[in-house]
């Protein structure tokens, strides 16, 4: 597939991220770059809870689904924007800031952001061969096979008794595939793609106009930021790769933005009351759906924002807190109060408490403090600017900031350097103790204060070269135009080539291979599979050792495995597969357990076996070649498929 046969799926992607949740914002009487930024979160909700929806009433989820749920979306935004017209006539309803220059950051983010990708990628139609990608497309797969999406149910796909898993990434996915002609790679890829080029840019933008209003020689720079951290998105589309934490850290600088100015925490409040609470009742559910432990993130951070507002209450003389200071007071409490008690309820148990402590203190917080790559190569001017924004935040009044981005640089240090007990299990326990995953949480607060540091340096020269008359020049308009093309060339230059950014990327690049060393799925392994897409029929299924790649089998020609992940809920045909599948010719009780399993292949890749520490032994597997009751029907290099003719 070439650059340009992609290009429609990731305008599918794109639609389904943009259109549905822009007619309700504009409905609702928000316009502008506000409108387009706030829009994705309100398609993901959409998409995500009317895929469950659509699995609780019995109705197939295809794009029909989320279309008639946004009927319903656009009464309710139709409904407020009325009733908020009758009450608050007159209020702000867009984007505080000159549309153009916020729509260039957007822009040029989005542009970096793909070139990041697109390196990664290499090709449209290449996959990450890392273990979580094997559930990944499997659930996109099934979504569009079994037309449910329902993040109550599409755990099944491992077990009858799977449980819930955050699935709005999968049913975007499965509404592109619905569109591109079933092209699953493609699929995948291009709503990671559209995700980090239009979500986590926008959101960023939000998020800093949110706090304070920048110099506009730092707004398009804005967008060159969130593209220069190695933590994300590159680096956990190597580690994973983790696409639902990709789209719920892409959407939270939008609900962190609309904390702050429910809080009144930012420099200016331009966003009203009625306005926030219906974008948190849109944005809450589609976040939870994405990733839980992103909405940790939120809530960690949200409680220290709660509990700088009642602070803040608390410094002001008594006799003039008034009604609302107390409420305010009480609030900000009942919130902290709710996070500190939710938070033991929500982690995971000690089973799951497996990461061992991977540096010492001081490096996993030398590893914060540079924004460096879990390599330890550090990201110096993102970095630098950072720092800067922590004196810059504490002389403008958002002291706020630092103390957020030091409580998740604290529990990223927990996560990387603190021993397996129950006190790193209390505090990260959500996120698995596993600092690979937490260390992509640092920029979504590091990003901000990097800002804030960039906007203290280009205010202060501008001071300076005021207060010596050498300004007067950059009143010219071309000439303003001039330097902040020099400050956003410098600025990419900077960011986008350290060694840092170099590694993640060939990391990521390295997920993407497609070759005879790949560590999942080589060019013969997939022609194999190729072969068995036209000789196994649909509803056949085929026994496989998931280790060696074939747990893709699935995701990639839509025929069914017995076992489609490395781990799997154990059943009498998988146990006599594992055990004895090879004595079919001569043990009487294997045939009938085959076929009540519909099992009449085996799939032997051979090659590689990803995990190979963590698989179980499959002695049933080891002697196929040679066993009598099974006939090589297909190969290719060292891979074979046969028939299992033992059972007639």
């Amino acid at each position: 597939m070439t650059w340009l046969g992609f290009l429609p799926s990731y305008l599918i992607a794109a639609a389904w991220l943009l259109v549905p949740g822009l007619a309700v914002v504009l409905v609702g009487r928000m316009r502008g770059f506000f409108a387009v930024a706030l829009a994705p979160m309100v398609s993901i909700t959409l998409v995500s809870v009317t895929a469950v929806v659509a699995q609780l009433i019995g109705v197939r989820f295809n794009g029909l689904v989320p279309a008639v749920g946004l009927v319903v979306f656009l009464v309710v935004a139709a409904a407020f924007g009325w009733w908020r017209d009758r009450r608050f006539t007159g209020a702000r309803l867009e984007f505080p800031a000159a549309p153009s220059v916020w729509w260039l950051a957007a822009a040029t983010g989005a542009g970096l952001l793909a070139w990041n990708l697109v390196e990664a990628f290499q090709r449209p139609e290449f996959m990450a061969q890392r273990f979580d990608n094997v559930w990944h497309l499997n659930a996109i797969r099934s979504i569009v096979d079994s037309g449910d999406g329902s993040s109550l149910t599409v755990a099944n796909l491992n077990g009858t008794q799977g449980g819930f898993y955050p699935a709005a990434f999968h049913d975007v996915a499965a509404l592109v595939m619905q569109g591109n002609g079933g092209h699953i790679n493609a699929a995948s890829n291009a709503t990671v793609l559209a995700i980090v080029t239009i979500i986590w840019p926008m959101s960023a933008l939000f998020l800093v106009r949110s706090i304070f209003r920048p110099n506009p020689l730092v707004v398009v720079p804005v967008g060159v930021l969130a593209a220069a951290f190695p933590a994300f998105p590159l680096r956990i589309l190597d580690f994973g790769p983790l696409h639902p934490n990709i789209l719920g850290l892409s959407i939270l600088p939008i609900a962190l933005g609309i904390a702050v100015q429910l809080g009144r925490l930012g420099q200016d409040v331009w966003l009203d009351a009625p306005r926030m609470t219906i974008l948190g009742m849109a944005l809450l559910p589609g976040l939870v759906l994405s990733h839980p432990n992103v909405v940790m993130l939120m809530l960690l951070v949200t409680g220290i924002m709660a509990a700088m507002v009642g602070l803040r209450v608390l410094n002001r003389p008594r006799a003039t807190w008034g009604r609302r200071g107390v409420a305010t007071m009480l609030g900000a409490l009942a919130y902290v109060v709710l996070v500190v008690a939710a938070w033991p309820v929500l982690r995971p148990g000690t089973p799951l408490d497996s990461w061992a402590a991977a540096f010492d203190t001081p490096a996993a917080a030398g590893i914060a403090v540079t924004n460096a790559t879990t390599d330890g190569l550090a990201s110096w001017v993102v970095s630098l600017l950072m720092i800067v924004g922590w004196y810059a935040a504490v002389r403008r009044g958002l002291g706020w900031l630092v103390a957020i981005w030091g409580v998740v640089a604290y529990f990223f240090i927990v996560a990387a350097s603190f021993p397996a007990d129950e006190y790193r299990l209390m505090l990260v326990g959500i996120w698995y103790n596993d600092f690979h995953r937490f260390v992509a949480n640092l920029p979504v607060v590091a990003l901000p204060l990097a800002v804030l540091g960039l906007d203290h340096l280009v205010v202060t020269i501008q001071q300076r070269l005021g207060e010596v008359g050498a300004l007067k020049g950059l009143a010219r308009p071309w000439l303003a135009v001039v330097v902040g093309i020099l400050v956003v060339v410098g600025l990419a230059q900077s960011t986008q080539h350290t060694e840092g950014m170099n590694l993640a990327r060939k990391q990521a690049a390295d997920a993407y291979r497609f070759d005879e060393d790949s560590s999942m799925i080589t060019p013969s392994e997939f022609r194999l599979l190729q072969q068995a897409q036209r000789i196994v029929p649909e509803d056949a299924v085929i026994a496989n050792y998931p280790g060696d790649g074939s747990s893709l089998t699935y995701a990639l020609i839509g025929r069914h495995v017995l076992l489609p992940h490395f781990y799997y809920e154990e059943t009498p045909a998988r146990r006599t597969v594992a055990v004895n599948l090879d004595e079919a010719a001569t043990d009487p009780t294997v045939c009938p357990i085959l076929r009540e399993a519909h099992v009449r292949y085996v799939l032997d890749l051979g090659g590689n076996i990803e995990h190979a520490a963590a698989m179980p032994t499959m002695r049933g597997l080891d002697q196929i070649s040679t066993a009598r009751g099974f006939r090589e029907v297909a190969r290719d290099g060292h891979s074979r498929l046969y028939e299992i003719t033992a059972c007639g």
